[in-house]
């Protein structure tokens, strides 16, 4: 793979680096944080005889739960007998202090099976020497409550993970979803999009919830809205007959699909997973809502290649009669050889479609029959500004190629255009791997002379030639900067 269509991917996955980067950063800090108390919350259970006492009651709990209740899952029951048979206490004590619906019925129902004696003594261990660690559990601080009434855990939640599963499930479906996002609709807009996503439906599932629900985490919610923008992009692209030679969310949501299903499944099979019936309810509508709301307000904004498609392939001014009309005409009058005629109605034209790119280029062919006026050298302008835009290779290269006859002295070349015209060309050859056009624009920004871009100039060219491994050239460029 080509160097530059490395670097000009990886401009779009600042996001999805950062965020991986984060989850990864809080996952270890809590980790680190929590392990101590993990310990003496072993210790307490062991030494006050709270796990032999609600071991075989949670289990109990659990199937009663989900045979007469329909609740919970059978992976999270067989996770359970295994760390039973395991004598994995950590996980099984963990499991036990996170289920506020398990202590809720021992708290409520406790005293039908347990004597008046052992309930009291159980109560008074749980809130007298449980409670106070667990409250100083990191992961459950900045996990969302759904009885408390914190603004904070409204945001830290997406970025909190209790299993590493969970983790690498949102890393990969991050990382796939992340680049197109960012495409789309920008890396603040991605961040936006996530973080309002998990904002909203944290706040649904505190209202949908009671107090015995499970704490929420994991980065799910924020992920609604980027999988919401991928299937209207989609959506939108069936209706327009794209195909995905030309667009990538098809590719991409099939496998973000793919690995939200398989990964969901795993984690509920291996029990390190219990979704909440209102969380699934929550982020299934969630999905359809905003995947409409997307698709009908065209919120597929900050491509910069839907705008190109606007402007060169035709949008709603290319099919509007005025304009073709107008356009015949004036081409009409070049036929006849009638350029003045044909110059007046393409720079008015011009005055009503200033961004069409069709109209400037056929007034540049006109004027282009003089290449010493100022209208020609105003066309080409323009035009750069335009390649510059969208990374328009064939246009940029026609462009230099007519510089180079029509100002090919020196005099002419400084007198025309300015030294960022060169270095704006200078940057889509690089960008499209044309460096010998790029090593002759820098020839034509070379003689403007000024020595601050000139030298941004050098760096640019020196970076790309390392990159390619081109070492003469590389101490060529280092040799002028130095110079400089």
């Amino acid at each position: 793979m080509r160097m530059n269509t490395i670097i000009k991917a990886g401009r779009h996955c600042v996001v999805s680096a950062c965020g991986a980067l984060a989850l990864i950063s809080i996952f270890l800090l809590c980790d680190s944080v929590d392990q101590p108390l993990h310990d003496a919350l072993l210790n307490e259970y062991q030494n006050t005889g709270l796990l032999e006492l609600e071991r075989p009651l949670y289990l109990e709990y659990l199937e009663r739960r989900y045979n007469i209740d329909r609740q919970g899952s059978p992976g999270y029951i067989k996770q359970v007998r295994h760390w039973i048979d395991a004598e994995n206490d950590q996980a099984l004590i963990l499991a036990i202090i996170r289920d506020a619906g398990f202590y809720e019925y021992l708290l409520t129902e406790g005293r039908l099976f347990l004597a008046p004696s052992v309930h009291q003594n159980w109560y008074d261990q749980r809130q007298q020497r449980v409670i106070p660690l667990e409250d100083n559990l990191l992961t459950d601080k900045l996990s969302l409550k759904p009885d408390g009434n914190s603004v904070a855990d409204l945001v830290t939640y997406s970025f909190v993970h209790q299993q590493w599963l969970g983790l690498v499930l949102s890393l990969l479906v991050m990382m796939v979803l992340g680049p197109f996002t960012e495409a789309r609709v920008g890396r603040l807009g991605a961040l936006q999009l996530g973080l309002v996503s998990a904002i909203l439906l944290g706040l649904l599932y505190r209202l949908a919830s009671d107090h015995s629900a499970p704490l929420l985490s994991g980065s799910g919610n924020f992920l609604v809205a980027w999988f919401a923008l991928g299937l209207s992009d989609c959506a939108r692209n069936i209706r327009s007959r794209k195909t995905l030679k030309t667009r990538l969310s098809g590719p991409l949501l099939i496998a973000a699909g793919i690995i939200l299903l398989f990964g969901t499944k795993l984690l509920l099979e291996s029990g390190f997973l219990e979704l909440p019936l209102q969380l699934v309810w929550l982020q299934s509508g969630a999905l359809v809502a905003m995947t409409a709301v997307f698709f009908w307000t065209g919120l597929n904004l900050g491509s910069k290649s839907d705008e190109h498609d606007q402007q060169s392939n035709g949008d709603g001014k290319q099919k509007d009669w005025e304009y073709r009309v107008a356009l015949a005409e004036a081409l009409d009058a070049v036929s006849q050889m009638e350029f003045g005629l044909a110059r007046g109605k393409l720079l008015k034209m011009l005055q009503q479609y200033p961004t069409d790119s069709e109209v400037l280029i056929h007034l540049y062919y006109l004027e282009k029959l003089n290449p010493d006026t100022d209208a020609y050298w105003a066309c080409v302008v323009e035009l750069i500004q335009f390649g510059v835009r969208f990374s328009d290779y064939p246009l940029m290269r026609m462009l230099f190629c007519d510089i180079q006859k029509n100002a090919a002295s020196k005099a002419l070349a400084r007198e025309r255009l300015k030294p960022e015209h060169y270095h704006k060309m200078m940057t889509v050859f690089v960008e499209h791997d044309d460096m010998e056009k790029a090593e002759q624009s820098f020839l034509f920004l070379e003689l403007a002379g000024q020595s601050n871009i000139i030298k941004d100039a050098c760096l640019l060219l020196k970076q790309e030639f390392r990159n390619r491994r081109n070492t003469d050239k590389e101490h060529q460029y280092q040799m002028l900067m130095e110079r400089l």
